[in-house]
């Protein structure tokens, strides 16, 4: 997938869902869920063990406001708002 910066890497699949190339889906997903998880597991001991520090994960308004032709999108940002307080 190669590098992107921490504030989007625009892998967005963007239409009907069901005609959405399936490798393009697992991507969305990748970036914007299973990668703020591995990220944040990462580093969430380091920062426990120091007190006051905190890990902020930003989701998206999209979390909250369903669009049709970017139902993945809007999914991973509800994953990302939804996620445990550490």
């Amino acid at each position: 997938m190669g590098r992107c910066p921490a504030d989007g890497c625009r892998v967005r699949a963007f239409g009907p869902f069901h005609q959405a190339d399936p490798d393009r889906l697992r991507r969305e997903i990748t970036v914007g869920a299973t990668a703020v998880a591995d990220i944040s597991r990462a580093f969430v001991g380091q920062l426990r063990s120091v007190d006051r520090e905190v890990l902020v994960n930003v989701a998206s308004m999209a979390a909250h406001q369903p669009n049709p032709r970017m139902a993945l999108y809007g999914a991973s940002k509800a994953f990302v708002s939804a996620s445990p307080r550490f």
